[in-house]
């Protein structure tokens, strides 16, 4: 959990290491998130609109099938082909 200081406010320490600026592509799904048990994982995924979206393993995110989640991102496939969505 993140500590508060006396005002109620997270440190700027913390939140600078909790907090990274990437561009955001508003043409593609981006990984902002990875959260769960190792064997479970789940991925939180901004897409073009703006609204963002969980997917499991399994699940159907813009066509294309999630086959695997890891620490680093999630793969898509779709007709034989691969495509990996990394986390910035």
């Amino acid at each position: 959990m993140t500590q508060m200081n006396a005002g109620g406010t997270t440190p700027p320490n913390v939140a600078s290491k909790a907090t990274t600026r990437v561009p955001m592509s508003k043409n593609r799904p981006m990984v902002i998130g990875i959260f769960g048990p190792e064997n479970d994982l789940t991925a939180l995924v901004r897409l073009p609109g703006g609204k963002t979206t969980k997917v499991q393993r399994g699940e159907r995110l813009t066509g294309k099938q999630v086959v695997r989640i890891d620490s680093e991102g999630l793969v898509l496939a779709r007709g034989g082909r691969e495509e990996r969505l990394a986390l910035p």
